[in-house]
């Protein structure tokens, strides 16, 4: 007879925040929906309060939502026929690494195919509060 394995107790650090996978896959998710749907204002439902967000390694990073939706409306106002999917290759406590694929078309360049890597960092309740992008 075989038995199976016991349940694991997830140990959270706040009883409000989300299992690791389950935050990180819910950050993730917005951003593709956000992106492939060009509704950056879904983006507000999982920034942070304390935010930091690289758009590129080397860019002064914007510090809150309305920063970021604005920056995504620039971003996304040349593109169409969006599709990404992502892959997270590493998720530890309140920090994730993650690839990611996209491809859309841009009124100017184009179709366009692009990859590249996410690090997102969260607070006690599950939100953004680092995020860092390189893509090529």
């Amino acid at each position: 007879k075989i038995t199976p394995m016991p349940k694991l107790k997830r140990n959270l650090k706040n009883t409000n925040c989300l299992p690791n996978m389950e935050k990180f896959e819910n950050i993730l998710n917005t951003i593709k929906l956000a992106w492939e749907q060009l509704q950056p204002e879904l983006l507000s439902n999982v920034l942070g309060k304390n935010l930091n967000y690289y758009e590129t390694p080397n860019q002064t990073p914007l510090k809150d939502a309305e920063q970021v939706i604005g920056q995504w409306h620039t971003d996304l106002a040349t593109q169409s026929a969006v599709k990404i999917k992502y892959n997270i290759i590493k998720a530890k406590d309140d920090v994730c690494i993650a690839t990611w694929e996209a491809t859309w078309h841009d009124e100017s360049k184009g179709h366009i195919d692009a990859e590249g890597v996410f690090y997102i960092e969260v607070d006690n309740e599950g939100k953004l509060e680092e995020f860092r992008q390189w893509w090529v």
